[in-house]
């Protein structure tokens, strides 16, 4: 999987998915030459789940990590090799007088799902280059 090169993401959010994603792709370290890449679309949207009767205040956030991504040929063709999809739910607790808490409570569980949908990913494709070799 490390000759699979995996293009920039926008926002915060896809910048730590595609972390995620390189440090389990390219383990050699060599920077040879991609022969794959793997175009995704990532998003996080988040919901209050536990909200205070008095006031209306979410004491409890919910994330959803959804991805959307295809593994494409590098060459002229650009043929679409396999495609798939991966979600990953995380939740934290923002406090309401705590601004720099919450911050880096939502910056952790965005961490920690696109360490989860990195995995789900890698999972899934190694699966398909385990089952073509010659990637297809």
């Amino acid at each position: 999987m490390s000759q699979v090169d995996i293009p920039p993401l926008p926002e915060r959010s896809g910048q730590l998915l595609r972390q995620a994603l390189q440090q389990r792709f390219d383990r050699s370290g060599d920077g040879g030459a991609k022969l794959y890449e793997l175009v995704v679309s990532y998003g996080v949207q988040g919901e209050g789940i536990a909200i205070e009767r008095a006031n209306s205040v979410a004491t409890r956030v919910r994330l959803v990590g959804n991805a959307s991504w295809s593994l494409v040929s590098a060459d002229a063709q650009r043929r679409t090799l396999t495609s798939g999809r991966a979600r990953a739910y995380d939740a934290f607790n923002p406090i309401d007088s705590q601004y720099f808490y919450t911050d880096l409570a939502n910056e952790q569980t965005q961490q920690r799902l696109a360490q989860e949908v990195a995995d789900q990913i890698s999972l899934q494709l190694a699966g398909y280059f385990r089952q073509h070799p010659t990637g297809g």
